[in-house]
């Protein structure tokens, strides 16, 4: 995703969630769900695990994770969202 606005970044996450989030899975297993597709942080570089994507995005993915029920970063974990 090249220089992604706000719309784009919300309707890919919505219909990855909507493909990924099985709410009987286990929280490792979902974790490692987001890790793998790198939503987990999505500013961190693809070679961690990431997207590359701007900072900003970051409130934006945790923002549409909790709006699907979803459970997203654990606080502290090194990753900040932007206000």
């Amino acid at each position: 995703m090249s220089s992604p606005t706000e719309e784009v970044v919300r309707a890919e996450i919505d219909q990855w969630i909507a493909d990924n989030f099985d709410p009987d899975a286990s929280l490792v297993e979902w974790r490692d769900r987001l890790v793998t597709a790198g939503w987990m942080v999505p500013s961190w570089p693809e070679r961690w695990f990431g997207r590359g994507l701007p900072a900003w995005v970051e409130s934006i993915v945790s923002e549409q994770i909790r709006a699907h029920g979803a459970v997203g970063l654990p606080a502290g974990a090194g990753a900040q969202p932007r206000p």
